[in-house]
């Protein structure tokens, strides 16, 4: 009875998260507050690690990592320039097609105007488990693309 309300919590948790992703994306870079003033910038690159329903040691250490290194490389710019999410793929059917997930992984976008323009899978992230220092470089080197982009 326990494992099935965790399930459930979890669940409406993704549902959550994804109700204010689609939010998020629908907004405009110039949407304006009441005085006029600009009150959010619709342009950024976005860290999403999908996971399945079912997660192993391995998927847990990827988003870890991942995280980590988005935290520590991205810290001055992180929730302006730089986002980071955690979504189940299988929750996120619509963002899953997009960008052909049927595994676990990282995927790099750029949003402009609230809409993802381009994304990047790093499916390279399974292999770099070994080499924390490889597995940075990789994941920051997509990050720094889109940014030198903007």
């Amino acid at each position: 009875m326990q494992k099935f309300i965790t399930n459930l919590l979890l669940i409406f948790v993704f549902v959550t998260i994804g109700f204010a992703l689609g939010k998020r994306a629908g907004q405009s870079e110039n949407r304006q507050n009441t005085t006029g003033q600009k009150i959010e910038n619709a342009n950024y690159v976005q860290v999403l690690y999908f996971h399945g329903n079912q997660r192993c040691k391995t998927c847990k250490l990827i988003e870890s990592m991942a995280e980590n290194s988005v935290n520590h490389a991205f810290k001055d710019k992180l929730d302006k320039s730089v986002k980071w999410n955690v979504l189940n793929y299988q929750s996120e059917v619509k963002l899953a097609k997009k960008f052909d997930l049927s595994f676990s992984t990282v995927v790099v976008t750029k949003v402009e105007n609230g809409e993802i323009v381009d994304f990047q899978r790093l499916d390279g992230v399974w292999e770099k488990l070994n080499d924390e220092i490889s597995f940075n470089e990789y994941l920051e080197d997509a990050v720094n693309a889109y940014l030198e982009d903007a």
